[in-house]
């Protein structure tokens, strides 16, 4: 949650890490309300303004599922704070999420790799020696295929 200052009386490092702790959930807060009241496309969203939420990017963008946890209290001492999170929490709520599967180019090709060596270690005696060396120069062109 967000620091109140002048609650919790830091001072020197402490009141630099609050600080950069509300800069960061500020720009959550913009990052989160873009997304959600966004009307065209070419809306720009801030993601570059801070460190967590370019780390977050694939999942606030939609392509990632998230869960928010709130933590709030029932004190009337913090009953401003509790709503503020609950408000964030709520417009959170109106992210679409739609995860997809993303295959880099080696995916296929490790598949193929362990179809490959699973085929050798089944049926070796089946195998002449010259399949066997076909077999097994395929794996290394598969091997260098992915470490490229």
């Amino acid at each position: 949650g967000s620091e109140r200052q002048v609650q919790t009386k830091a001072t020197g490092e402490r009141l630099k890490e609050a600080s950069a702790i509300n800069s960061t959930l500020s720009v959550l807060r913009k990052v989160v309300e873009a997304r959600s009241k966004r009307s065209s496309e070419n809306a720009v969203i801030p993601y570059k303004e801070s460190k967590l939420t370019r780390i977050l990017k694939e999942s606030l963008s939609g392509n990632g599922v998230m869960l928010m946890l709130c933590c709030v209290s029932s004190a009337a001492a913090d009953a401003r704070d509790t709503l503020g999170t609950l408000r964030f929490a709520q417009s959170c709520r109106c992210l679409n999420a739609n995860p997809v599967v993303t295959h880099k180019q080696g995916v296929a090709a490790i598949h193929a790799l362990q179809r490959s060596m699973q085929h050798i270690s089944v049926w070796p005696s089946q195998q002449t020696i010259e399949e066997t060396r076909a077999q097994t120069e395929r794996l290394r062109e598969l091997e260098r295929h992915v470490a490229a």
